[in-house]
């Protein structure tokens, strides 16, 4: 499975699926790299609730650095079985479990009583050799993206903040479109994909 994110950033958010006598099938969702320098980051709001379906493209959980928010965009469909780091977790490495996705929304009940430590368990033991794998040929391809992207910061900083969706950033970037020249009709002011589309039908 793919996990949103900035185009043409590294592996990410990595899913690991299982199935047991324990539990239905259902995939471990890690802590995102949303950037090549990320190693840690704080879980800010859930857009999600445990139950929810969720659909490709949707925003599953802002992600807080040092530098930035960003949302953590999910770009498969199943059901949010169970948060497992809920807001105001801080500093949780890459790959760190956050969350359990299922396909099917009666498996959603079947992990109430799920843990953390029962996904980092998992994790720590199924998949710890292929993250770097998965990693390492898409890093080459990330310099150009990250020295074009770090220009919009100091305009943030300058005046107001900007926040945009990974999704509207890459649009942006794509058809030259200065994101200050946009207003946001997301949450908070943010700048989604409808608004780059309307910003470019004008």
């Amino acid at each position: 499975l793919r996990v949103g994110g900035i185009k043409g950033a590294p592996a990410s958010g990595i899913l690991r699926q299982y199935s047991s006598k324990s539990y239905p099938d259902h995939q471990v969702v890690g802590m995102p790299a949303l950037s090549p320098t990320m190693t840690q980051g704080n879980v800010g709001q859930w857009q999600k609730s445990v139950g929810d379906k969720i659909e490709p493209g949707d925003v599953l959980v802002e992600i807080e650095t040092d530098k930035a928010q960003m949302d953590f965009e999910f770009q498969e469909e199943g059901y949010l079985a169970k948060i497992l780091a809920p807001t105001g977790t801080k500093d949780l490495k890459i790959d760190s479990p956050v969350a359990i996705i299922v396909e099917n929304e009666s498996d959603v009940a079947a992990f109430a009583d799920f843990t953390i430590d029962q996904a980092g368990a998992k994790s720590g033991s199924a998949a710890a050799e292929p993250a770097p794998a998965a990693e390492a040929p898409k890093q080459s391809a990330q310099p150009a993206k990250t020295e074009a992207a770090k220009p919009a910061a100091p305009a943030g900083d300058a005046g107001s903040r900007i926040f945009a969706s990974p999704l509207a950033k890459a649009m942006a970037k794509e058809k030259s479109i200065d994101l200050a020249q946009i207003s946001g009709s997301g949450p908070r002011g943010r700048i989604v994909k409808a608004d780059i589309e309307k910003f470019v039908a004008s």
